[in-house]
């Protein structure tokens, strides 16, 4: 501004232009106002015209579209970075043209060749006729209008649309069109496109879903183990807590008796240990929520066993007016098993048969030993029969439940 005060600057600028033109602004209780000095020299005489015009509200109008100009080419940069194409759509005259493209898709340059100002909706139902599979075209259609577009999209707002695309090779890929409003510099309603390839976003979702599926599946499998688990258990109890108060009775029966307190007493000590060898499975809860229960391979008597079986159901058939007899007939006294298990099976075999015997019939335990694969090896063949009702085509093998 202090060159226009220097008279010889003048003279010099005057003598090759017509003018000399300075933009200033002056400020006023914090407040700038634009100006223009227009400064001209008389031909007749040496004398210079100074003209001063308010330019406030033009240079600030200026200042607006250079702003919406830089903000808009950001815009186009940052989609540029997230999509491979990019379009603006003039909805007003329902013309379209590629704004940015960074592509090395060959399937993508052989669409964009097809947007190059012309008419958005034969544009996009080109490409939807010829790379959009079937099932999501008539969707695309309908959600790529520009009448939709304009229902589904408030000022500054985004619009995603997912559908799947061929390529030129044949391989499908899923894509996304994003399209964001805005205002075109004559006030019109416009629309930015991006379009993308999102497969490796789609498959990452995918293979996501698949895992929670997979955890959702795992936890249901675990609450269905642990509630089987407890009602199987549920029936298993019954049967040593039963022999127990059995005998109990029978204890308080005949106190008089020493010799049949002391029998009495190994019974209930029999049973109460087989109540908690099952009680310790209920602890074993974390072992099935896991399906890791493991068989234990030890060494065991079987006529002890057998002993143990016979003294728990013992009471429980003598109850119910059933007659029951233990058998054993075999070579070898020491064999390997899990007894745990193989004692809740018996068991809760036995107090099936007892419940499903009507009174005055019986129940028979015969273990045999038949030969081994090796010498001085054998195997057990238990057969559980009684004069019940039978299994019938009806029974519900599902969570060991049974039906009437």
């Amino acid at each position: 501004m202090m060159k226009v005060a220097d008279l010889d600057y003048l003279q010099r600028r005057l003598a090759k232009e017509p003018y000399v033109a300075q933009l200033y602004r002056t400020r006023q209780n914090g407040i700038d106002t634009y100006f223009r000095l227009k400064i001209i020299k008389l031909s007749q005489r040496p004398i210079l015209v100074c003209a001063f015009e308010n330019i406030d509200k033009e240079t600030r109008e200026k200042n607006k579209t250079a702003h919406e100009r830089e903000q808009y080419n950001m815009l186009i940069n940052g989609l540029s970075r997230e999509y491979s194409s990019v379009w603006y759509i003039d909805a007003t005259l329902n013309l379209v043209s590629l704004v940015r493209s960074n592509t090395k898709s060959v399937t993508t340059k052989r669409v964009l060749e097809g947007v190059k100002e012309v008419s958005y909706e034969m544009a996009i139902q080109n490409y939807i006729d010829k790379y959009v599979v079937p099932e999501d075209r008539k969707r695309l259609y309908h959600q790529t209008s520009i009448a939709e577009l304009l229902k589904h999209i408030p000022h500054d707002g985004v619009y995603r649309i997912d559908y799947a695309r061929t390529n030129l090779d044949g391989r499908r890929c899923q894509f996304q069109a994003c399209f964001a409003r805005d205002i075109s510099v004559k006030g019109t309603p416009c629309f930015i496109a991006g379009f993308r390839d999102v497969q490796s976003m789609f498959m990452a979702e995918q293979l996501k879903r698949q895992e929670l599926a997979e955890a959702r599946r795992v936890a249901e499998a675990a609450n269905a183990a642990k509630t089987n688990f407890l009602f199987n258990m549920s029936h298993d109890i019954r049967t040593p807590m039963n022999a127990i108060m059995g005998f109990r009775d029978l204890l308080e029966k005949h106190q008089d008796d020493a010799e049949r307190c002391r029998h009495y007493l190994l019974k209930i000590k029999e049973a109460s240990k087989v109540l908690l060898s099952i009680i310790n499975n209920v602890l074993e809860m974390a072992r099935i929520e896991k399906g890791k229960l493991a068989l234990e391979n030890e060494v065991f008597n079987l006529y002890d066993f057998a002993e143990t079986i016979y003294s728990v159901v013992e009471e429980l058939m003598k109850a119910n007016q059933l007659a029951f007899s233990c058998e054993v007939h075999v070579q070898h006294t020491f064999f390997y098993g899990d007894t745990t298990k193989l004692r809740e099976v018996f068991l809760n075999i036995l107090s099936n048969a007892c419940k499903y015997t009507a009174p005055g019939g019986s129940v028979r335990l015969l273990c045999e030993e038949l030969p081994g694969d090796k010498e001085d090896w054998g195997i057990i063949r238990t057969t559980i029969t009684d004069t019940g009702i039978g299994i019938f085509g009806n029974f519900d093998f599902a969570g060991g439940r049974q039906r009437d």
